[in-house]
């Protein structure tokens, strides 16, 4: 097929210049226009989106003689920092006056004629009372898999979009076109501009590995070793970069369960795109770098094709979402009266609204209206506090109830400790040894102390806890060069923890509690206090709570009322001692709280639901949940979510 002569003199680092009629058209018009105009650029990866093309519109708007502002918002700080490192480039400072590129600034409010600036750090300037100018131009990048700072993002500019007083310009930019957000956009102001470039991209050598190459590499290096032990091969990884798994794990809403669960998850063909765009971009001839690659091409030609997969904000972020949206908009119906993109599944959304309500974080105002409780108020900010520590919203549901025990700094303790184990997981901090045997209570009191070890029995978080208090104030967890420690009994990552013992200390700080001279004697709890953090445990992982029957050792998910099993081998919980104890089996069984689900791939095929991490609550203390929600136990946690 011939090739006209303008394609051949067109960059495939300017590749946008192909439309460049198309996109000057649509910003003069925009500034002239009374009302809000959008356009959505689809364009391939390495094309110019974020460099030569944001050159040009910044050279466009400077030439306003009412000095135009250009806002350019990407996903995150990375994306920002690789957008300012090539604004204070050479080249970017020869297309635009040198005074301009000095000028660029992060902040909305700065003045700058440019400003590169973050999802979060948009909506928290406008949240702040930062005021978007009438007439400006805002630059977008929409995200593959929507992130909870995306969609917080979508909906302020949805809400921005709309507001009438507002005549601004704004184009949408990704290699993608996410139609939720284009439905989204026509519905807020009609008529949404497209407008498509020509992918140039050259083709790039994939060279594709069989799925068991790491092992008949090993193989053969094995081999040649047996015949010459003096053989060696040096390899140099400088040239080389990983580009990541294809598939691998992660946290998803489960239809059958209505649960976030651990389950393995494929990456989709424009996810795969991205991450082949790396050869795209870090070399003038991307044709000569070699892609290796496990990913068959029938294989690839099977990956999800969807342009608006399910991202982190509607899985393991769902809660977090919706605590979000009330920092935003403080008083609400429902959230179908939001101006946010419509959320991929209804039913989830409004699943995780009840258990919101449930456990006491959004409760119906004076005005009818749903707003959020104190309760839900302190779970926003410490989750926005302790961003980056890996604590989601269970453990600071948990971490919640740590100021209404002034009175009791060694209930606090307790359950800032929890808290930091369970934000690293009690199964990673320790475990059984001996896969064929339980510990015996003499070998339990030889690595646990305190209050821990008084209530071992109840599980996870109590075992856990013990070994903490035991190993702490003798120092493994600091700079301890043996990564595991195995008791004989028990193998104890000090890695582990060491992160538990350091996010002790930032949330003690944090709630303004000093360090503790003594772990075990100041964090020693009597029978009263024990039952108090029983009762912040059971509220904190309410939906997290399996029903185990002592007869037949059978175990359920009490949300969904689904079969899960435990694998006993690497459980800090002794199931058959718990199921033979007289008075649980008097009671018919037992209700334990859990870390997570997690499908696990089976021998003979399928996958099995595997719950991780149990602690064991009483069972009468969830008569304050009835007592809570007029609800009974257990009708007001079942799901309402139509089970798959």
């Amino acid at each position: 097929m011939a090739t006209s002569s303008a394609s051949q003199q067109i960059s495939r680092t300017s590749a946008w210049m192909a439309k460049q009629k198309d996109i000057e058209g649509f910003v003069q018009a925009a500034r002239t226009s009374q009302q809000t105009r959008v356009a959505y650029l689809r364009s391939a990866h390495a094309s110019g989106k974020s460099t030569t093309l944001l050159m040009h519109l910044l050279g466009m708007a400077t030439g306003e003689q009412d000095g135009s502002q250009l806002i350019y918002v990407v996903p995150g700080d990375l994306d920002q920092m690789s957008a300012l490192q090539y604004i204070l480039s050479e080249d970017f400072r020869e297309g635009v006056a040198l005074r301009v590129a000095e000028k660029v600034r992060k902040n909305l409010d700065s003045g700058s004629p440019l400003v590169i600036t973050t999802y979060g750090d948009f909506v928290r300037e406008l949240s702040l009372g930062v005021a978007v100018p009438r007439r400006v131009t805002i630059v977008a990048d929409v995200e593959l898999r929507a992130t909870l700072a995306g969609e917080l993002f979508f909906g302020v500019l949805l809400e921005l979009a709309g507001t009438s007083e507002l005549a601004l310009t704004i184009l949408l930019m990704a290699p993608h076109y996410s139609h939720l957000t284009l439905k989204e956009f026509g519905r807020v102001v009609g008529d949404v501009q497209r407008i498509d470039v020509p992918d140039i991209n050259p083709k790039l050598r994939i060279e594709h590995l069989g799925e068991a190459w790491a092992a008949e590499a090993l193989a053969h290096v094995k081999q040649v070793r047996a015949r010459d032990p003096s053989a060696a091969v040096f390899l140099s990884s400088s040239d080389a970069y990983d580009l990541g798994g294809w598939d691998g794990y992660a946290w998803l809403f489960d239809e059958k369960t209505s649960q976030i669960v651990r389950q393995a998850r494929t990456i989709t063909a424009y996810e795969l795109q991205k991450e082949l765009s790396w050869a795209l971009k870090t070399t003038p001839a991307p044709e000569t770098v070699r892609v290796f690659s496990c990913l068959t091409p029938a294989k690839a030609k099977k990956l999800q094709t969807s342009a608006d997969p399910w991202g982190p904000a509607w899985n393991a972020d769902l809660p977090r979402l919706i605590l979000s949206l009330f920092g935003i908009w403080p008083r609400f119906r429902k959230v179908s009266d939001l101006p946010i993109r419509r959320p991929p599944d209804e039913y989830a959304l409004s699943e995780m609204f009840r258990r919101l309500r449930i456990v006491g974080c959004v409760a119906r105002q004076d005005d009818e209206k749903y707003g959020l409780t104190e309760k839900g108020e302190v779970v926003s900010r410490l989750l926005h506090a302790t961003q980056g520590t890996g604590i989601d919203f269970h453990v600071s549901c948990l971490l919640s109830s740590v100021p209404s025990h002034g009175n009791r700094p060694g209930v606090q303790r307790v359950i800032i400790r929890m808290a930091a184990i369970m934000t690293h997981g009690a199964g990673n901090l320790a475990a059984p040894a001996n896969l064929g045997a339980r510990p015996s209570p003499q070998e339990v009191g030889n690595v646990s102390s305190g209050v821990g070890l008084k209530r071992h029995r109840m599980g996870a978080l109590w075992m856990a806890l013990g070994i903490y208090l035991r190993c702490a104030p003798s120092g493994m967890f600091k700079d301890n060069p043996v990564t595991v420690h195995n008791t004989g009994h028990f193998v104890i990552d000090t890695t582990i923890g060491s992160a538990v013992f350091q996010l002790v200390l930032v949330l003690e700080d944090l709630f303004g509690i000093h360090p503790a001279h003594n772990e075990i004697a100041e964090t020693d709890l009597t029978d009263e206090e024990i039952t108090l953090v029983e009762k912040e445990l059971m509220w904190a992982w309410l939906h997290r709570t399996v029903g185990i029957y002592a007869a037949t050792g059978t175990i359920f998910d009490v949300v969904s009322a689904r079969r899960v099993e435990v694998d006993q081998r690497g459980e800090l919980l002794d199931l058959w001692e718990a199921r033979s104890d007289p008075h649980n089996s008097r009671m018919g069984g037992m209700l334990a709280i859990y870390s997570y689900l997690e499908y696990v791939p089976k021998a003979t095929g399928g996958r099995v639901l595997v719950a991780r991490d149990l602690t064991l609550i009483p069972q009468e203390h969830f008569k304050d949940v009835e007592a809570a929600t007029g609800i009974p136990w257990p009708t007001s946690v079942s799901t309402t979510y139509p089970l798959h």
